[in-house]
């Protein structure tokens, strides 16, 4: 009996390493924001005023970690189902990388105004030690972006 590789799975899609480039790009975009989400995104307060942070889900944020678990989803599906969704075209990837930097754009703008509002400097809020999230949040979404980028230029990119 001939042996196989264990961990080998076979689809009519294709494995998910041998899909395209742009795909994969994407994939790593989008598994970086949703991983992105967890940690402080801002930072408020410190030295004789207690310290208020926040992550994605505090804010508008939120919607680029659905958006990306969603992203991961359609990806990884046909590795489980055995072919091709219909959902995993490039307006569908392009529609889930604009509302996730949509979101974020809202949520930094936000948290910006609260700041200034209170009189406290932005270098504060959103240096990198107070704010990694958001900093790991920035790359994701360039990462994702470029990604579908390449899913765009090619149209039927499988």
């Amino acid at each position: 009996m001939p042996r196989r590789p264990i961990g080998k799975i076979r689809s009519a899609s294709g494995s998910l390493v041998s899909r395209s480039s742009g795909r994969r790009v994407s994939g790593l975009g989008a598994l970086i924001v949703a991983i992105a989400a967890v940690p402080a995104w801002w930072t408020l307060g410190g030295g004789t005023i207690p310290e208020i942070s926040g992550n994605a889900f505090d804010s508008p944020g939120a919607i680029g970690f659905f958006a990306a678990l969603v992203v991961l989803a359609i990806l990884v599906a046909p590795e489980a189902v055995g072919r091709d969704l219909p959902l995993d075209r490039w307006p569908v990837h392009l529609t889930l990388v604009i509302a996730a930097a949509v979101a974020f754009i809202v949520a930094t703008t936000g948290t910006a105004v609260s700041a200034v509002g209170s009189n406290t400097p932005l270098s504060s809020v959103f240096g990198i030690t107070r704010a990694p999230g958001l900093w790991l949040t920035l790359v994701g979404l360039g990462t994702w972006i470029s990604g579908v980028a390449l899913i765009v230029d090619a149209r039927d990119d499988r």
